[in-house]
């Protein structure tokens, strides 16, 4: 198939590295084009529904949408789009603009990615540790959850 990844059977340990620092959020659609099998596993999941399980009310409410919203910064007054809801990709690799156009070159390749083309794309993207979780895992890094009010149009939680 076209542009697909070499694989390799030397696994080395992930690095933590910084989002590129000119990136900007691309949503969904662009990650789901290569990663679609991840997009599908993300839309059932907990991280796929944080979005929806937020009461209707808080929705617009800024110290929510830090943790049930990707992309969302508390001094930008921008609506919430589609492409946006849930905590995708992004929240935890951060903005996939620099990913995604690097990506696009390789489009139409009629052969595997080298080891070196594989290296850049990956450099282009923030790996996952434990820090970006905790923000809103363990109850936002050990404060308490806020008190809110369920309201009946938003369904709860799985398991609770």
């Amino acid at each position: 198939m076209p542009g697909l990844a070499a694989s390799s059977s030397a696994q080395t340990p992930a690095v933590q590295r910084a989002a590129p620092a000119n990136g900007h959020y691309v949503g969904l659609t662009k990650c789901a084009a290569c990663h679609f099998q991840y997009y599908e596993n993300w839309k059932s999941s907990p991280h796929g529904k944080a979005f929806d399980i937020l009461p209707v009310k808080y929705r617009a409410d800024a110290s929510c949408l830090k943790c049930h919203l990707t992309g969302h910064d508390a001094a930008a007054e921008a609506p919430v789009a589609a492409h946006q809801t849930g905590v995708s990709c992004e929240a935890c690799h951060g903005p996939g603009s620099e990913h995604a156009n690097l990506a696009l070159s390789f489009v139409g390749q009629e052969k595997l990615l080298s080891e070196d083309a594989l290296k850049a794309l990956r450099e282009k993207i923030q790996k996952t540790s434990l820090n970006q979780c905790i923000k809103c895992h363990t109850s936002m890094a050990h404060k308490p959850h806020p008190l809110f009010e369920r309201d009946a149009r938003t369904p709860a939680p799985a398991g609770r």
